[in-house]
C-alpha cells in the first residue's frame, strides 16, 4: 500500500521548507534573519503592505484569463513567502 496517493509527490519539497541538514538549515535562519531586518522596520512594513495591497486585495473579474490569474497567485505566494521568512526571523532561536 502506497503512504500517498500517484501525482502527489512535488507537494514534498514545496519551496520555503526548511532544507535538510544542519548547514542548510543555518542558511536558511541566517536568510529569515536579514528578512526580518529588511521589511520589519517602518520602511519595510510601508513596503509589505504596499505588496499585499497589490497582490492579496487585489481581486479579479470572472473573466480574466488563465495566465492573469496564475500570474497574480504567483505574487501572492512570494508575498507570503516573504512574510513567513520575516517570521522566522524575528523568532528567537
Amino acid at each position: 500500500m502506497r503512504d500517498k496517493p500517484a501525482g502527489w509527490h512535488w507537494f514534498d519539497d514545496v519551496a520555503g521548507a526548511a532544507p535538510k541538514g544542519d548547514a542548510n538549515i543555518t542558511e536558511q535562519r541566517e536568510l529569515a534573519v536579514a528578512a526580518a531586518r529588511c521589511l520589519s522596520g517602518p520602511e519595510g512594513t510601508r513596503v509589505m503592505t504596499h505588496l499585499k495591497q497589490m497582490t492579496r486585495e487585489r481581486h479579479l473579474s470572472a473573466d480574466c484569463s488563465n495566465r492573469v490569474l496564475r500570474h497574480l497567485e504567483g505574487q501572492r505566494f512570494l508575498v507570503t513567502y516573504l512574510e513567513t521568512l520575516v517570521q522566522r526571523g524575528l523568532r528567537p532561536n
